[in-house]
């Protein structure tokens, strides 16, 4: 089983390439809906949580408040950098589980869709690695859009992120949308093409 790590900034269109992979017939796991079910109530990743933050992240009925816990943690580098360590191990453990699955199950290829590949560690599991590159114009307009903020919030979340250029000097693969979803889909089959002749 060959496991390829995806990655991209926020608003690149990670996402619509995971689902072309999918529907291709990878098995592909969304890793920001790990990050969401590791922190659900009575899971140990939120005990642990609340121990660094407090009490003040949790709703009344004991689930996590996802508003507080933001407004918390990203005060400060360090409480980013507390946050991560904290959650990253639970989705690495989660991510790992999965892939003994996919290999019993002797899927081809498993990817592993995760925006902070790098930073999260999971590069290491993966035999290669994609990025999905998107002008800094296109992806704004793709963040504002798709969670109603205004351009100044969606050029703060961008800054936060490592840069295309970064991106494109530690990944393997990379493939470029910058114009219409038939194109994007013409250059994830030509992706696949040229991964699947490389597999052979």
């Amino acid at each position: 089983m060959i496991i390829l790590g995806v990655c991209g900034r926020t608003g690149s269109g990670k996402t619509t390439v995971c689902s072309l992979l999918d529907q291709h017939g990878w098995a592909c796991l969304d890793t920001d809906r790990v990050a969401r079910d590791v922190v659900k109530k009575g899971q140990p990743c939120l005990q642990e949580l609340t121990v660094q933050f407090g009490t003040d992240i949790l709703r009344g009925c004991g689930a996590l408040n996802r508003k507080r816990l933001g407004n918390i943690a990203f005060t400060s580098k360090e409480n980013q950098l507390a946050l991560n360590a904290i959650t990253h191990k639970y989705i690495m453990e989660s991510v790992k589980v999965w892939l003994k699955k996919q290999e019993k199950r002797g899927v081809a290829v498993a990817v592993i869709d995760a925006p902070l590949l790098f930073e999260s560690g999971a590069n290491a599991l993966c035999h290669k690695t994609l990025v999905v590159i998107s002008s800094t114009d296109h992806s704004r307009a793709r963040i504002e859009s798709r969670d109603k903020i205004t351009s100044d919030t969606a050029d703060a979340r961008l800054r936060h992120q490592k840069s295309n250029e970064e991106l494109l000097s530690l990944c393997d693969y990379a493939i470029e949308n910058h114009g219409t979803l038939e194109e994007l889909k013409e250059s994830v089959r030509s992706f696949i093409e040229t991964f699947e002749g490389e597999m052979k």
